[in-house]
């Protein structure tokens, strides 16, 4: 069956009243990272924040996204997007809002490098989520001081017109640069929506 990802980056505690309602909706069970805005207009009050991700069925999307906007409690915001398989490659016509989700993944401390070249390209909701890397075991012996377990997780919000902008400065620091200091990905938006009263 065809599959969706949720998120919702929320103000800390939401997430748990926001899953008890999708679970009466039945989604099965979702994941609640525990994470730190660095800037951003959509969460005002607190720097403290969870990303709650779930796996939902693609019929159910609609009443999905229908519940977490009646929910929201404060600002903040969610996307459904399209979730395939590892080998497949998510195709350009089913981006179908004007937002994506720019993901890197570098070795923790050097967030703010990315978050810096971030802000500099325009782009205004960064959620850092504290990371552990899993490497292999022939990786750990071969390339000790190369593979990092503690990450940062760096979550960057932004419009398709500003995306390449926002990649090219941060790809220009060479923050992503040698073995085992990061990468990054795209995760085209199907379905976003500001949360919350304005």
């Amino acid at each position: 069956m065809e599959k969706r990802l949720l998120i919702a980056i929320l103000e800390k505690g939401e997430s748990i009243r926001m899953m008890r309602a999708l679970r009466e909706i039945g989604v099965a069970g979702g994941t609640i990272l525990p994470a730190r805005t660095v800037c951003g207009r959509l969460i005002m009050r607190s720097r403290k924040i969870d990303v709650l991700t779930c796996f939902i069925d693609a019929y159910d999307s609609s009443m999905v996204f229908g519940v977490v906007s009646a929910q929201a409690g404060s600002r903040g915001h969610a996307y459904i997007s399209h979730a395939s398989r590892l080998e497949e490659q998510a195709k350009e016509e089913e981006m179908v809002t004007d937002h994506q989700i720019l993901e890197f993944i570098v070795e923790r401390g050097r967030s703010d490098v990315i978050v810096k070249a971030a802000r500099v390209a325009g782009a205004d909701n960064v959620v850092i989520v504290d990371g552990v890397g899993t490497a292999l075991r022939e990786d750990e012996i071969k390339l000790p001081s190369a593979v990092s377990s503690q990450k940062d997780v760096v979550f960057i919000t932004v419009g398709n017109d500003l995306a390449d902008k926002v990649v090219q400065e941060i790809v220009a620091t060479g923050a992503l640069e040698g073995t085992g200091r990061g990468f990054g990905f795209r995760i085209p938006v199907e379905k976003y929506r500001a949360l919350g009263k304005k």
